[in-house]
């Protein structure tokens, strides 16, 4: 067999190869598959280094705006969470659509002489004597209020009876629909005069005592004594502790010429734990803790405090659209309570986890 034609030992191989190594040249066959591996390995780079600078840069839109922020993290719009355990955004706040009317509704509605309550077609409203307890007497059996307002009551007055070993409390009166309220204001009227009736009581549809979340309140004793809670320095427990369990003096002598009424150390409302604490830290009345809460819109800074059982609480105000519904924004993944404030808006409420 010729030396300069031997057959290729390689599989798949079918020709014949020139021996170079005796002065002959490689074959053309293995030109052309060589150059096309070569090119095939500068592409793969070529994609790998790519992809590795895309990865390594900020990113872009397609009109080639920067879409992160000057600083390098990711510029998300308001209300938007980022540090998602997760890797994903999730939201902190989402959007909540209520019927308009429901500015009427909830603890923090402001009831006075310019604003008149409005009556819910349902409200539960209970017996006291019904659910009563022990720690206080009632002045007549057929006193109503809130059965939501009346067990946290009872949860007040178990308080105060633990602390104070006194069980004098007396409740003179409740809820009160339209035609009570104008029976008691003629009443007083009559016996008393025009002045002295403006001065303690409301006009019917105007008066707290409507809401259920009222009460008037007093001092009996065993020995059938009567008085004021001022009168008794252990019944100073309720005004400085009846915000813990989310009620307030509702009538201050000092904030009469706000309230309009004069003071009353007998009427508590209730507006709920968080907003009493904050009223009697700052010594506001219900008029001012609305009229302040305008300023901590949804868009702008909320109100953040903590409460004297160190819990964190955010709050912030939403203005009623004025159209049938309004659109709120409440925590999506937080506990929260909305409530109207009888006025023009709404009053949201949150606690947080972090400051």
């Amino acid at each position: 067999m010729n030396s300069r034609n031997r057959k290729t030992d390689y599989p798949g191989s079918t020709g014949y190869l020139r021996d170079a190594g005796r002065g002959g040249k490689p074959s053309r066959r293995w030109v052309f598959p060589l150059v096309l591996i070569i090119l095939a390995v500068i592409i793969l780079v070529a994609v790998i280094s790519a992809a590795s600078g895309r990865n390594s840069g900020t990113a872009q839109d397609p009109s080639g705006e920067n879409l992160s922020g000057q600083d390098g993290t990711r510029s998300d719009p308001p209300g938007e969470d980022t540090a998602d355990p997760g890797g994903e955004n999730v939201p902190e706040y989402r959007s909540l659509s209520v019927s308009s009317s429901e500015i009427y509704t909830g603890d923090l509605i402001l009831v006075n002489s310019e604003y008149e309550y409005h009556f819910p077609e349902n409200q539960e409203i209970v017996n006291i004597y019904e659910y009563k307890t022990d720690d206080y007497k009632l002045a007549s059996i057929t006193l109503r209020l809130d059965r939501r307002i009346l067990e946290l009551f009872n949860g007040m007055l178990a308080d105060f009876a633990s602390t104070k070993g006194r069980r004098d409390v007396i409740i003179n009166s409740g809820y009160r629909d339209a035609s009570e309220q104008q029976e008691i204001y003629e009443s007083r009227k009559q016996a008393y005069g025009q002045q002295y009736a403006d001065a303690y009581v409301q006009k019917p549809g105007f008066s707290e005592h409507h809401t259920g979340f009222a009460l008037d309140m007093a001092v009996y004793t065993d020995s059938k004594v009567s008085m004021t809670f001022d009168q008794d320095e252990d019944f100073d427990w309720f005004m400085y502790a009846s915000h813990t369990h989310g009620f307030i003096l509702r009538y201050a002598s000092h904030k009469s010429g706000i309230t309009g009424i004069s003071a009353e150390p007998w009427h508590f409302r209730y507006v709920g734990v968080p907003h009493a604490y904050y009223m009697y830290a700052n010594d506001l009345c219900l008029e001012e803790y609305i009229d302040l809460l305008r300023n901590y819109s949804f868009e702008s800074e909320h109100l953040v405090f903590r409460d004297d059982e160190e819990t964190l609480w955010e709050v912030y105000y939403i203005p009623s659209s004025g159209s049938d519904r309004t659109e709120l924004h409440v925590p999506a993944s937080r506990e929260y309570s909305v409530s109207g404030n009888n006025v023009d808006g709404f009053i949201v409420t949150a606690r947080k986890t972090t400051t």
